[in-house]
C-alpha cells in the first residue's frame, strides 16, 4: 500500500479478502462473486482439487489493475480504479476481469493427483506442471481469454484486438508456432517496458485456443489441458497435443491461419507516405495545428513535431514521453494536453496526470492537472485555457472543467490547478473517456457502461446532459478516440472497428447542429491497409496512421478516393445516475494478522542465493540448492528470503595472457571467492513504507576453511520524476563483512589470505556506509531492446571503517610505544579510515547513423559513453565507450529443440582509465582534499581496446518462455601492458 492503512479481512469457503475501509465497495462485490466464479472455472477446467486463493485489495492506483501471481502462493492483488479503454471490452465489467484471474488460477493449477500432495506438502503453490513446464506462457493468456469468449466478453470479444491477426495475414508475414508460443519479445509482441497482455502473442494464442476449441469441441480442449497437469518430459505442449488430438500441433497453427479472414483493401496507390518509413515507430495521436503535424511515438517515447512550413523537412522532437493515453489541441491550435499515467514511489501506484505544453514556446506550463484523457480549450475573449478531463476518485470517473489563467511557462517547477468550475460523477461501472471541448460550456465524451458505448454532450453551465449511440450496417458501435475533426469546425471524428464482420480500423465523423448536438453521422466506407488510425483532416487530404505488422506508416489519402456511407443516430432512453454514496453492508471481517502467512511461501530448486551486494540485491545462481521465498503478508509490505547452496554451476570464466601483477591478483581472488560455494543466506525487505528498507546476511565458505560472513541493511526511496522513466533513486546501506581475505586483492603482502577457520576476530573486518543519489531518463529507444536513448547521472559517498587495518596501527604503535594513531588524518580510533566521494554518469546515443534497420539488422551504431570519477578505489578517472557494430532482431530459434534466439550483437570498445597503486598510493579522503590531488600524481595510464559478442536464448518452455539467458565472449587487449584478457560469462535474466 502507499500508506499504511487499517487492513480487516472476511473469508468465503475459497478466498481470503484483504482490504482496507477506502475499498470496502470493490470487498462486497468480490465477496458476493468469488466462490460462485470459482466454481463456475473449476468446472471449465475440470480441475478436481481445490485451491484457496488470497485476494489483496489496494485503493493506490487511477487505473483498474487485477493480477493473478503463484509466487509465493496463490493470491490475486487488485489495484482499484477505473479500467483504461483496453480493459473496456468486458462485458460485465470488474466482475469479468476477476473472473479472468481466477480462470487463470485455476487452469494453472491443474495437477494429477502426485503433484497435488507434492505441491500440498512440500513445494507451494507455485507448483504447477502445466505452467513451468508443459504449456508455453502465451497459452496460460490464452486458454482463459478463449474461455471468456464463451461469455461475448473479454479480449476476443473486441474485433479491435484481432486487426492485428488479419495485418499479419494481409501482408503474409505469419509468424511461427514458436515465435506465438512466447519466445517474441519486440514489438508487436510487446511494447518497450509496456505489458504483454494485448499485444501479438497473447492475442494469437487466445484466437488459437478459441479455433481449437471451435474445430475439436471443449471436451477435447479440456482433456488436453488436463494432460498438461501431469508429469510429461520431453513431450510438452506439442507432445501432448498430438497425443490428445492425434494431430501436430504445427499444422494446427498453419490451418488455423490460413482460417483467419481478411477484407477486401483498396488501392494503396491512392495513398501516400507523409514521410519515409522508420521501422522505429508506431504513430498515436495524430493532429495538426499552425505548427505542423504532432503525434506520441511510443516505441521511441517522445512526442514528436512535423513543421510543415520549415524549410528542413523532417520530424522534431517536442519531449521524452511514456505512457501517454491521449494527446488533445487548444481551439486556437497553440496548446498541447498531455495526458500520461505516472507511476508513484511504486511501480503499480499509477496516477492519470495532465501536462500542458505550449507549442509556440516550446515548454510547459506550470500546472499539473490529475486528470485522464485531457481537453484543452482556448477562450479567446478573456485569454483563459479551459481544461476537461477525467478524475478518477475511488473507482468513480468524474468529468471535470477546470478553468484557470494558464498562460506562465515554467518547465522546473509544478503547481496545483485552481478549483474546478464543472463536476459530473457518474455512478461505478460507468466510465468516462476521451473528453472534447466543443466551446467554451459544451464538452462532448464517451461513456461506457458494461460495453456499451454512447456519445455524451455535456452543457457546463446548465448541466444538462444528451446521450446517443451510433448504428452501422445494424450494428450499434463501439467508438473510441474521440477528438476534433479540425481546428476550423466543431465536427468530431471517432475511429470504430466492426465486431460482426471482418474489419480494420476506420474514422467516422459526427456533425453537430448550431446548438452543438448531433445532427449527422458519416462512416467511411473504404479499407486500406493498416487501418485509417487517428485520422486527421488537412487541406483536403486524410492524415492517419497505418499500423502495419512490425511498425507504422504516416500516410495520407486525398479526400476524393475516399467513400463514406451514413450511420444512424440511435437517442437512447437512458440517464446515468451520480454516485451512490451509501455505504456497502459487509459482515463483520476479522482483525488482519499479516504474520499469519510467514510461512506460505514457494520453493525454488537448483536456484539458490549466490551473492548478496549493495548495488544488485539479491542473485540467484543456477547450482545444487533451494531457495524458499515468501511473504509475511500478501500486500507484499514484508518479503522473507531464505536459501542454501552447496555448489554453483560456473557461469564466468577467464583466461589471461601476458598478464600484469595486478591482473593475476584481481583474478586469484575472484575465484578464491567463487571456489567458497557453500552458502547460507537470509533476506527481508519491507516495503510498508515509502522507502524501500532491506536486511540481509550471507554465509560463504569452502572446506579449506576459507569463508566470508557478509550482513547489509539499508533504506532506500525511487521518485518520479514527471514522465514515468524519469526516476531519482536515493539509497544509504551499510555493510559488514568478516572474510578471510583482505578487501584489497593488490595488499597480499600486508594482509595475505588466511585459511584452515580462522577465529572471527582473527578475520578481516569491515564496515562500510555508502549514501548514494541517482537519476536516469534511460529508455529503449525504438523496437530493439540494444537501442536505447536518455542519460544517467549519479553521485556516491563512502564511508568506510577497515578494522583490521585499525587494529594492525594500533598493534604498530603500541609496539613503538605511541599511544596516538595518526590522528592528524584518523581523528581517533572510532573515526572512519576513508571517506570518499565519486561521481558518475551515463550517455545513450541511439544512432551514429541515419541508416534503418533492415530484415532486423540494426544498422545505427548505438553508442553506450560512461565516465566516473574517484567512483571505485583504484582508479581516478574512467571513460568507457562502446559501439554496438553488428546486431540482429534473429527473433527466431529451432522447433526441434525448443530454442528460440530473440537477438545476438557486437560490440567493439575503448576503455581509458587513470589507475593507481592502492597498496603505495594513499586512498583519497573528504577530510583531506589534497589526498585527491595526490591520487592524479601517483596515476598511470591502463586503457584497452575490446569487442563484445552477445547472444540472446529463450527456452520456450512453460513460463520460462519469457526468461532469457545471456550469453557473452569478450576479448580485451590492454595497449600500455600488452596484456590479453578471453572472458566468457552467462546470466539468467527472468
Amino acid at each position: 500500500m502507499e500508506v499504511p492503512r487499517k487492513v480487516s479481512i472476511i473469508s468465503t469457503d475459497y478466498f481470503d479478502i484483504l482490504f482496507s475501509e477506502e475499498s470496502a465497495r470493490t470487498a462486497k462485490i468480490v465477496a458476493d462473486n468469488a466462490d460462485s466464479l470459482y466454481l463456475e472455472a473449476k468446472a471449465a477446467y475440470q480441475n478436481p482439487h481445490d485451491i484457496r486463493i488470497i485476494v489483496v485489495i489496494s485503493p493506490d492506483s487511477d487505473t483498474l489493475s487485477v493480477k493473478y501471481t503463484a509466487s509465493p502462493y496463490n493470491r490475486i492483488v487488485i489495484y482499484e480504479g477505473v479500467p483504461s479503454f483496453d480493459e473496456a471490452s468486458y462485458k460485465n465489467g470488474f466482475v469479468e476481469l476477476f473472473y479472468r484471474e481466477i480462470a487463470k488460477a485455476v487452469s494453472q493449477s491443474v495437477r494429477s493427483d502426485f503433484w497435488e500432495k507434492v505441491s500440498k506438502i512440500i513445494a507451494g503453490d507455485s507448483l504447477q506442471p502445466v505452467a513451468l513446464m508443459n504449456m508455453p506462457f502465451t497459452f496460460l493468456e490464452g486458454v482463459v481469454h478463449s474461455e471468456l469468449l464463451r461469455y461475448s466478453s473479454g479480449l476476443l470479444s473486441d474485433r479491435r484486438n484481432l486487426t492485428l491477426l488479419t495485418q499479419m495475414k494481409l501482408e503474409g508475414k505469419m509468424p511461427s508456432l514458436l515465435q506465438m508460443q512466447g519466445g517474441m519479445d519486440i514489438y508487436p509482441a510487446k511494447y518497450p517496458g509496456g505489458p504483454e497482455e494485448g499485444l501479438f502473442n497473447t492475442i494469437a494464442a487466445s484466437a488459437f485456443c478459441a479455433y481449437m476449441q471451435q474445430r475439436w469441441g471443449i471436451e477435447k480442449f479440456t482433456e488436453f489441458w488436463t494432460e498438461g497437469g501431469k508429469s510429461k518430459f520431453f513431450k510438452l505442449n506439442e507432445g501432448i497435443f498430438e497425443q490428445v488430438y492425434e494431430y501436430s500441433l504445427q499444422q494446427a497453427w498453419y490451418d488455423f491461419v490460413e482460417e483467419i479472414p481478411v477484407p477486401e483493401l483498396e488501392d494503396e496507390e491512392q495513398t501516400s507516405l507523409f514521410f519515409k518509413i522508420d521501422n522505429d515507430s508506431v504513430y498515436k495521436y495524430l493532429l495538426h495545428s499552425q505548427y505542423g503535424f504532432i503525434w506520441y511515438d511510443d516505441l521511441k517515447k517522445e512526442v514528436d513535431i512535423y513543421d510543415t512550413f520549415s524549410i528542413f523537412k523532417n520530424r522534431q522532437l517536442l519531449f521524452l514521453a511514456s505512457e501517454v493515453n491521449n494527446l488533445s489541441l487548444s481551439s486556437d491550435g497553440r496548446y498541447l494536453a498531455v495526458s500520461y499515467s505516472q507511476a508513484g514511489i511504486r511501480e503499480n501506484f499509477k496516477k492519470d496526470v495532465t501536462k500542458l505544453y505550449d507549442l509556440k514556446e516550446r515548454a510547459f506550463l506550470k500546472e499539473t492537472f490529475e486528470l485522464r484523457s485531457a481537453s484543452v480549450y482556448k477562450d479567446k475573449t478573456d485569454n483563459t485555457l479551459l481544461t476537461a478531463g477525467v478524475y478518477i476518485r475511488d473507482g468513480y470517473s468524474e468529468l471535470r472543467v477546470y478553468g484557470e489563467d494558464n498562460s506562465t511557462t515554467d518547465d522546473t517547477t509544478d503547481s496545483e490547478p485552481a478549483d474546478y468550475s464543472f463536476s459530473r460523477t457518474f455512478n461505478y461501472g460507468i466510465e468516462v473517456h476521451s473528453p472534447v471541448f466543443l466551446s467554451r460550456n459544451k464538452v462532448a465524451a464517451l461513456v461506457c457502461q458494461l460495453n456499451e458505448w454512447f456519445v455524451a454532450f455535456f452543457d457546463v453551465e446548465t448541466g444538462e446532459e444528451a446521450y446517443v449511440q451510433l448504428s452501422y450496417c445494424d450494428e450499434v458501435l463501439k467508438p473510441y478516440n474521440l477528438r476534433r475533426a479540425d481546428q476550423k469546425s466543431s465536427s468530431l471524428l471517432f475511429d470504430f472497428v466492426l465486431q460482426d464482420d471482418v474489419s480494420l480500423t476506420r474514422p467516422g465523423m459526427l456533425t453537430l447542429d448550431e446548438n452543438l448536438l448531433p445532427q449527422k453521422a458519416i462512416v467511411l466506407e473504404d479499407y486500406y491497409s493498416g487501418g485509417l488510425n487517428d485520422a486527421v483532416f488537412y487541406e483536403n487530404k486524410l492524415y492517419y496512421s497505418a499500423h502495419k505488422f512490425n511498425f507504422d506508416e504516416f500516410r495520407f489519402v486525398a479526400s476524393e478516393y475516399l467513400n463514406y456511407a451514413e450511420a444512424k443516430i440511435l437517442q437512447p432512453e437512458i440517464l446515468f445516475p451520480s454516485v451512490d454514496d451509501e455505504p456497502p453492508i459487509l459482515s463483520p471481517g476479522r482483525k488482519y494478522n499479516p504474520w499469519s502467512y510467514m510461512f506460505k511461501g514457494s520453493w525454488t530448486p537448483f536456484m539458490p542465493v549466490r551473492e548478496i551486494t549493495v548495488e544488485k540485491g539479491v542473485e540467484l545462481w543456477p547450482g545444487l540448492g533451494v531457495t524458499f521465498e515468501t511473504q509475511s503478508d500478501p500486500f507484499s509490505n514484508n518479503q522473507l528470503i531464505l536459501s542454501a547452496g552447496a555448489g554453483f554451476l560456473p557461469m564466468e570464466f577467464t583466461k589471461l595472457f601476458n598478464p600484469s601483477q595486478k591482473a593475476r591478483e584481481e583474478l586469484a581472488a575472484k575465484k578464491l571467492e567463487l571456489s567458497k560455494d557453500f552458502a547460507f543466506s537470509a533476506y527481508t525487505l519491507n516495503t510498508s513504507t515509502p522507502a524501500d528498507i532491506s536486511l540481509g546476511g550471507i554465509y560463504k565458505f569452502n572446506l579449506d576453511g576459507e569463508y566470508s560472513f557478509k550482513a547489509l541493511g539499508g533504506a532506500g526511496v525511487e521518485i518520479p520524476l514527471r514522465m514515468s522513466f524519469r526516476r531519482m533513486q536515493l539509497d544509504l546501506k551499510g555493510v559488514f563483512t568478516s572474510s578471510t581475505s583482505y578487501k584489497d586483492s593488490h595488499q597480499q603482502d600486508f594482509f595475505p589470505d588466511l585459511h584452515d577457520w580462522p577465529g572471527f576476530t582473527d578475520s578481516y573486518r569491515n564496515i562500510q556506509t555508502v549514501f548514494s543519489i541517482n537519476y536516469t531518463n534511460i529508455h529503449q529507444y525504438g523496437i530493439s531492446p540494444f537501442k536505447k536513448m536518455g542519460i544517467e547521472a549519479g553521485a556516491v559517498i563512502t564511508a568506510d571503517w577497515d578494522i583490521s587495518l585499525l587494529e594492525a596501527q594500533r598493534r604498530l604503535a603500541k609496539d613503538k610505544g605511541n599511544v596516538a594513531i595518526n590522528e592528524q588524518r584518523w581523528r581517533g580510533s572510532i573515526a572512519p579510515t576513508q571517506i570518499n566521494a565519486g561521481i558518475a554518469g551515463t550517455l545513450e546515443i541511439p544512432h551514429l547513423t541515419p541508416l534503418q534497420n533492415y530484415n532486423g539488422w540494426i544498422l545505427s551504431f548505438p553508442t553506450t559513453m560512461r565516465g566516473e570519477l574517484f567512483y571505485t578505489n583504484g582508479t581516478a578517472f574512467d571513460v568507457n565507450v562502446k559501439i554496438l557494430v553488428a546486431a540482429k532482431e534473429i527473433q527466431n530459434g529451432f522447433d526441434t529443440l525448443r530454442l528460440y534466439f530473440p537477438r545476438f550483437g557486437f560490440y567493439v570498445g575503448y576503455n581509458f582509465a587513470l589507475d593507481y597503486d592502492t597498496e603505495t598510493v594513499v586512498l583519497p579522503d573528504l577530510r583531506d582534499f589534497t589526498l585527491f590531488y595526490d591520487v592524479f600524481s601517483g596515476c598511470y595510464l591502463n586503457d584497452s581496446i575490446y569487442c563484445n559478442l552477445l547472444l540472446y536464448t529463450t527456452p520456450v518452455v512453460g513460463k520460462f518462455s519469457v526468461s532469457q539467458l545471456i550469453s557473452s565472449v569478450s576479448f580485451e587487449y590492454f595497449l600500455r601492458t600488452n596484456e590479453y584478457k578471453l572472458s566468457a560469462n552467462f546470466k539468467i535474466d527472468f
